[in-house]
C-alpha cells in the first residue's frame, strides 16, 4: 500500500493495537457523554490515534497554543488500519464525533495536512492501567520534574548505578505484581517510601 505521509520504513506500519476499552468508557462517563456513537470502528480508530500521539515520537508535529499536535493524514491512518476498509471521505465523518466529544482536536495545515491532539484526560485514563508501561517510566513521562528530583536525591545514595537500577526494576516489578495503577502522585510517594525503606529501613506507608 502506498503511504504518502511516511514511506521510508516498514516500521511505520502497525500490526497490533493495545485497546483500553475501560478508558474510553470512563472518559464518556466522567464527562457525562452519550457513547452510543462509539462503536468498534471508532474504538480501533481512537486506539491507533492515541498510540501514535503518545508513543511515536518520530511523527511530524506542531505546537499550537502550547499543545502538541501530531500529523495523521488519512492515507497514513488507513494504510495502517487496513481492515477498517473505509475510504478517506468516510474517515473524516468518523472523526467528527470524536472532535465533538472532546477526545481529539484537529488542526489542518495548507488544506491538506491533518494534525491531531488527544485529550490529556483520555491519555491519563488510557495508560493508567497499561502494564506494558513501567511505573517509573510513567512518572518520568508525565512528571519529568518529579522523576528528576527523585534521581537527584536518591541515586547517589546507592552503592552504584547498577544498584540503583536494580532497585528501580524491583520497585516496578512489585507494583506490577500487586496490580497498582499508574498514578503520578501514588508512584512518586511509593517510590520515595521504597527508597527510604531500602536504604534506612524506614516505612512511612504500608504498600
Amino acid at each position: 500500500m502506498k503511504n504518502t505521509q511516511n514511506t521510508t520504513s516498514i516500521l511505520n506500519y502497525k500490526y497490533g493495537l493495545y485497546i483500553n476499552y475501560k478508558a474510553f468508557n470512563d472518559y464518556h462517563i466522567s464527562n457525562n457523554l452519550d457513547d452510543k456513537y462509539f462503536k468498534i470502528i471508532q474504538c480501533n480508530l481512537m486506539a491507533f490515534i492515541v498510540a501514535e500521539f503518545h508513543k511515536n515520537h518520530k511523527m511530524p508535529h506542531r505546537m499550537i497554543k502550547n499543545e502538541r499536535y501530531v500529523m495523521m493524514n488519512s492515507d497514513y491512518i488507513l494504510d495502517n488500519l487496513i481492515f477498517l476498509k473505509i475510504k478517506s471521505s468516510m474517515l473524516k465523518k468518523y472523526l467528527v464525533p470524536l472532535k465533538a466529544n472532546g477526545l481529539i482536536k484537529v488542526y489542518v495545515e495548507n488544506r491538506k495536512d491533518r494534525f491531531i491532539n488527544v485529550s490529556k484526560q483520555l491519555i491519563n485514563l488510557y495508560y493508567s492501567m497499561d502494564i506494558s508501561i513501567r511505573p517509573t517510566n510513567y512518572l518520568e513521562h508525565f512528571r519529568p520534574d518529579l522523576w528528576k528530583d527523585f534521581k537527584n536525591e536518591w541515586e547517589l545514595q546507592f552503592k552504584d548505578k547498577k544498584g540503583f537500577k536494580l532497585f528501580i526494576d524491583n520497585f516496578n516489578d512489585n507494583r506490577d505484581i500487586k496490580g497498582y495503577p499508574n498514578n503520578v502522585k501514588d508512584i512518586n510517594t511509593h517510590l520515595k517510601n521504597a527508597a527510604e525503606h531500602k536504604l534506612f529501613g524506614k516505612l512511612k506507608y504500608e504498600y
